[in-house]
């Protein structure tokens, strides 16, 4: 079997036929896992319906709900195919894009982790497509190294990628924790030997109202900017992580770090001075560049003060 698709099911009574539909659409030699994470509504329903027609369906039953998480590492336990994907069951994906891009890893049988498009916000306000581009840099010796090169590190998405299996031997999602693809992802990719990017297919990551991506609860904020320090340690032991990237790194947390505060959080960002004559010498945007000024002269105060600025907003 070539490939295992895990979708974590959880009240989406409204959009998993949607989703699962699109998966089966797909004309490729696979196992389609569905996980039930103990959902109140007609999912389970829904799950075993899709069983008893297409032998491709795996439904497992989780006994207590754990969250995104659990349900993800419960599919992966028992996952089959050479490859595994994940797809969660409030999104979908454009027809063809497994059938494309799994013959891409046919016809290059070294690639450990292959990154296709996504629309990323589908249907909400930051709507916008992404489509990584491999990038070579002469400093580049790991896939970690590759990945860093073309700042993939800014879509540590699990689901616009098709994984060699092996690569999560003993490497699960972090359970009960938000933001657990940025917690994880990077160090599947650190395991990689071969990490490419394909323009074929489309992800749709949906924007829905109540989504986590939407919560500014304290909680969701913390996991986040937890995450976020703890791939920017691992990034800049990478030769391909200039200084210039780790400024704009920590100034992209900046931001994050003051919403937390906001929500009542703490200060956990390190100290850290930013180099501001490179930054300004940038080609980057003016408004980082601003933001770069005001750390520099405030260092940590400047979340304290951008915080203040967003409560002000409202």
């Amino acid at each position: 079997m070539v490939l295992s698709v895990v979708i974590p099911v959880y009240k989406v009574e409204a959009y998993l036929r949607k989703c699962v539909e699109s998966v089966l659409g797909e004309a490729v030699d696979m196992e389609v896992i569905l996980v039930n994470d103990c959902s109140p509504d007609a999912c389970g329903d829904i799950c075993r319906q899709y069983a008893g027609k297409d032998s491709r369906i795996v439904v497992v039953d989780r006994k207590e709900n754990g969250g995104l998480s659990a349900a993800r590492n419960s599919g992966v336990d028992v996952a089959r195919g050479d490859y595994i994907t994940f797809v969660d069951s409030d999104d979908f994906i454009e027809p063809g894009t497994f059938v494309e891009n799994v013959a891409v890893l046919k016809e290059n049988p070294d690639i450990d982790i292959l990154e296709y498009p996504a629309h990323v916000y589908f249907g909400g306000k930051r709507s916008e497509i992404y489509t990584p581009v491999d990038t070579y840099s002469v400093d580049a010796v790991t896939a970690f190294d590759c990945w860093s090169a073309r700042k993939g590190y800014f879509n540590c998405y699990a689901c616009n990628k098709l994984f060699r299996r092996g690569l999560w031997d003993g490497v699960r999602f972090p359970e009960r924790r938000y933001y657990e693809d940025i917690f994880t992802i990077p160090y599947v990719v650190d395991r990689a030997s071969v990490m490419r990017c394909s323009d074929r297919g489309m992800y749709y990551y949906c924007d829905r109202e109540g989504s986590i991506s939407n919560s500014g609860k304290e909680k969701v904020l913390f996991d986040f900017v937890s995450a976020d320090l703890k791939l920017w340690e691992r990034l800049k032991s990478s030769p391909c992580f200039s200084r210039l990237d780790s400024d704009v790194f920590y100034l992209t947390v900046c931001n994050w770090q003051a919403a937390l505060l906001r929500a009542g959080g703490e200060m956990l960002l390190p100290e850290y001075s930013v180099s501001l004559r490179k930054l300004l010498s940038s080609k980057i945007p003016f408004a980082t560049k601003a933001k770069a000024f005001a750390s520099k002269l405030l260092g940590k105060n400047y979340c304290r003060m951008l915080s203040c600025y967003l409560g002000l907003r409202g």
